[in-house]
């Protein structure tokens, strides 16, 4: 009788996971009809088809093929109209292109197969966090991540579309956990798990390159942990883990490679990218221009992925791995402005911590916007503006970060008064 008790009990827990997924895949898919195109998505489905189609690589080079090439798989076996290439600057091509591709064939239809595919981003991320959680803190806490993710505003927003943040985030947190259970107790076929997620991360977006230092961050943190436990230096243990990040490192480049077909060009047959990467990173600083030659010299990375990596032509490269550079000042609140405004009011004292980074205090936040989600930067008076076109990717356990946070100078609380 206890043993059937038991298992009636184990039954549950998957049971309730299927509930919860099917939950989060109705909400998601009954949404994909009801919306109409985003900025990117036409773009990025042009792009994608083509590179199956061609192998071009060149027409939305700011974003890895990844994501794109799952979201059109679903395209490929029906006959659609394509626009002709006019050499024009890559990414004008890529967004009157994809206005004709998507609207001169049958935009609803297209939509829809591509967002369903995009989905499966969204449910993969929600089973990850959810064994993550489970093996770490248990299975109670997963269910009740599992629950707050099912019904995310963020994801549910982000979960159904052609863009690349939710793989992103799905990807590194998916890297993070494998080199958590790689840790735990190290195998070769774990550590090999962790190397392909961590180049899906890469191939899913160009701030997946984050993982890198995140894991080198935590080998470090385990390195000490072995340091303070042993009373004595880990160097074994310390080798152990470089040796792991080697292979990392390695083996996720070279999945990023396999997206591009192991070729260099961004474009097939001799056609060249407008304008070239020479001219294209001009506006870079030095050292940032030193760096994108030479690994376009050397052949380190496809010539599509380092067009990403110099997508900021006004001196700011790498933008998309950090919060904003260009500061009139310096500001510790800047960051926790940041984070407080996507935290969706679920933690106590986020609305006090963005009104004091908005307004002159966290009573004038309050009283021009009672919801606790204040929209940093868009608040008449504030000090910090924050770029609302694209506000990052979702967080698994329900924050998110903005990336491309702003300090902006002069008179901007004018403006946005106005």
């Amino acid at each position: 009788m206890a043993l059937s008790s038991r298992g009636w009990r184990d039954g549950l827990v998957p049971a309730g996971v299927v509930c919860l997924l099917i939950i989060l895949s109705l909400q998601l898919l009954l949404s994909i009809r009801q919306e109409s195109q985003t900025w990117d998505e036409a773009n990025h489905i042009y792009a994608g088809y083509r590179s199956w189609t061609d192998r071009d690589f060149g027409l939305n080079p700011e974003h890895p093929p990844m994501v794109k090439l799952v979201a059109t798989a679903p395209l490929l076996s029906a006959p659609l109209k394509m626009p002709k290439l006019e050499d024009r600057f890559f990414k004008e091509e890529a967004f009157i292109g994809g206005k004709y591709f998507l609207y001169e064939n049958d935009a609803e239809k297209i939509l829809m197969l591509t967002r369903a595919m995009a989905a499966i981003f969204t449910l993969a991320l929600a089973v990850i966090v959810f064994l993550g959680t489970k093996e770490m803190f248990g299975t109670g806490a997963a269910f009740i991540t599992l629950t707050l993710l099912a019904f995310d505003p963020n994801l549910l927003a982000h979960g159904a579309v052609v863009t690349t943040d939710v793989a992103l985030s799905c990807f590194m947190f998916a890297s993070i956990y494998a080199y958590y259970r790689y840790v735990k107790a190290p195998t070769p076929w774990r550590l090999i798990v962790v190397a392909l997620a961590t180049g899906l991360a890469l191939a899913a977006k160009h701030t997946g390159a984050l993982v890198f230092p995140i894991l080198l961050l935590l080998a470090i943190v385990e390195a000490i942990r072995c340091w303070t436990t042993t009373k004595s230096f880990p160097g074994k243990q310390s080798l152990k883990l470089l040796g792991s990040l080697v292979v990392i490192t390695v083996i996720s480049l070279t999945v990023l490679w396999a997206f591009y077909g192991f070729r260099y060009a961004a474009r097939p047959d001799g056609l060249q990218l407008n304008p070239p990467l020479v001219d294209y990173v001009t506006g870079l600083k030095p050292h940032e221009i030193w760096a994108i030659s030479t690994m376009a010299r050397w052949h380190f990375l496809p010539e599509s992925y380092l067009y990403g990596l110099g997508r900021s032509t006004d001196g700011k490269l790498l933008h998309q791995l950090c919060v904003r550079k260009n500061l009139c000042s310096r500001s510790l609140v800047l960051f926790p402005g940041c984070l407080s405004d996507q935290i969706d009011g679920r933690i106590p004292g986020s609305p006090v911590v963005d009104g004091w980074c908005n307004c002159n205090s966290p009573s004038e936040s309050l009283a021009r916007d009672p919801v606790p989600n204040c929209s940093a930067g868009l608040l008449p008076g504030s000090r910090l503006h924050c770029r609302n076109e694209h506000r990052g990717p979702p967080h698994p356990a329900g924050l998110r970060i903005s990336v491309s946070s702003d300090r902006r100078c002069g008179s901007n609380a004018d403006s946005t008064q106005s």
